[in-house]
């Protein structure tokens, strides 16, 4: 079991069957985060896929560690996250797949290298912020950390330790990837934004505010790790 997407899923009735669709040559890990329309009902068809599901929403950080959890468990070699929502184009896992190949431990798309989105420029401002801040506190340099789409080795998947539930389990991320001295890159990808999905984004000032004193947390515990 070399190749398999984890995407983690709340509410995407109207949008996972055409996601899933594309991707059928793939193993899958779907994380149902407590869902109240009928994704599950719809996920449940697909015979490629691993259904992880629970009854109350508990937030992306924490669908994602249950899915981590599983693929340690299940010794799976090579993961590529994904969101359910239709923004990921399935074309660009060749880039993370090559990328894996040559050896990197964990690879993130970006959004930023070849400007391959139509983000709106609020949503820039805010991610140009968290860029520079997330640089100062944890010491890794990238353009994109927040960006869902990302891949990891099995190296990645049995080091990486998440217990961050909400948003803020991208910054996470990046302190592990510093803390277990991973070896990263990015990528560029292109990423479609609707009316539905800006919706159910987090690029709000508000949200963004959250994630910088959620970040100054982390690095206060990270710090006192060392000691």
């Amino acid at each position: 079991m070399k190749n398999t997407i984890l995407i983690t899923l709340y509410n995407e009735e109207p949008r996972i069957k055409k996601v899933l669709d594309k991707l059928k040559k793939y193993n899958l890990i779907l994380v149902n985060d407590g869902s109240t329309d009928k994704t599950l009902d719809i996920i449940k068809k697909y015979k490629n896929a691993h259904i992880i599901s629970y009854g109350k929403n508990k937030g992306k950080g924490f669908a994602l560690q249950k899915g981590l959890r599983y693929a340690k468990k299940a010794k799976i070699e090579r993961l590529i996250l994904m969101d359910g929502d239709g923004q990921h184009n399935p074309r660009d896992i060749k880039k993370f797949e090559k990328k894996l190949s040559e050896g990197y431990d964990f690879v993130i798309g970006s959004r930023f290298i070849k400007n391959n989105s139509n983000m709106p420029l609020s949503r820039r401002i805010i991610l140009f912020g968290g860029k520079i801040i997330e640089k100062i506190l944890i010491g890794i340099d990238l353009t994109d950390a927040h960006n869902g789409f990302r891949a990891m080795n099995k190296i990645s998947i049995n080091k990486i330790k998440l217990t961050e539930n909400r948003m803020s389990y991208a910054s996470q991320l990046m302190f592990e990837i510093k803390k277990n001295k991973l070896n990263y890159t990015e990528v560029p990808v292109k990423i479609k934004y609707t009316k539905e999905t800006l919706k159910k984004g987090t690029g709000s000032l508000l949200t963004g505010f959250k994630i910088l004193f959620r970040l100054i947390g982390l690095k206060i515990r990270y710090i006192n790790k060392k000691k």
